[in-house]
């Protein structure tokens, strides 16, 4: 079925409501009695994660080691700040053109508590979001589409697929490495597990819970994620992994799409 006009616009007005709505959370939840240092970690694997779904969502290319650019950022970050006495504006920049020998400039702002670097690192991840929806909706964009639903119909129509999917990738891993470099400063350390295997793994459930393929997806997949990592780890202990697990499971029995994703085709069905 295919949908009117007046359906889409409707449904698109929807969307920046419910947007706005979002939007309008998180600014006040660090004053409705929500942990900021949680909000900031969460953030961060948001940001993690949609850098992930730009990769796999939008362009087809499934990647198990993307938690190398975000720990390896998170590395560099950490050593330039803690051993060799940068600053942290300068160490964030360090670890992002680290992780993809890209320039990103930061912006300066004071970060001695928790509430200043919370709303740092929103607007990082608002900066971030808006680049990605930017870049999917471009011409660059819809060629990514056109490689992951058909690749040899875009190479036949002269398209240079190999330098498309650098350039996504080179993108995707850069946005990965300011994740981590911002996450060393939201919990003032880094680890080995930062760069184990096992984080590639949870930034691709992230991806697939929340919806692949949507922008609010991976956003709401981190969120539940590492919202159950922190609120079941006391009374769970390791356990955790197991009820996340089974959670998956359920999920792609239920909601094939991911939540998002079953909540747009709902829409469009209506």
């Amino acid at each position: 079925m295919v949908s009117t006009p007046n359906r889409n616009d409707a449904f698109q007005r929807k969307s920046v409501i419910a947007w706005g709505v979002l939007l309008a959370l998180l600014v006040i939840a660090p004053f409705i009695g929500i942990y900021p240092v949680f909000m900031m970690k969460a953030l961060c694997f948001a940001i993690f994660a949609c850098a992930f779904n730009l990769l796999l969502g939008f362009t087809g290319l499934l990647s198990f080691g993307h938690a190398a650019f975000m720990g390896s950022a998170a590395y560099i970050t950490g050593w330039l700040v803690r051993s060799a006495g940068w600053t942290p504006e300068l160490g964030i920049v360090a670890g992002t053109l680290v992780a993809a020998a890209l320039g990103l400039v930061v912006g300066l702002i004071p970060m001695a508590n928790d509430l200043a670097m919370y709303f740092f690192v929103l607007a990082v991840f608002v900066a971030v979001f808006v680049l990605i929806l930017r870049i999917v909706h471009s011409p660059y964009g819809q060629v990514l589409k056109a490689i992951r639903e058909n690749e040899p119909r875009a190479i036949s129509l002269g398209y240079d697929v190999d330098r498309y999917k650098l350039l996504a990738f080179v993108l995707s891993t850069g946005i990965a490495g300011l994740a981590g470099a911002m996450k060393t400063f939201v919990l003032g350390f880094a680890t080995l597990s930062d760069v184990h295997w096992s984080l590639s793994g949870e930034v691709i459930l992230m991806t697939l819970l929340g919806g692949m393929g949507t922008f609010a997806g991976p956003v709401l997949g981190a969120f539940t994620i590492i919202g159950l990592q922190d609120y079941l780890a006391d009374t769970a202990g390791s356990w955790v992994t197991v009820i996340i697990g089974v959670i998956f499971v359920v999920c792609v029995i239920a909601f094939r799409r991911g939540f998002v994703g079953e909540l747009i085709a709902w829409q469009k069905r209506k």
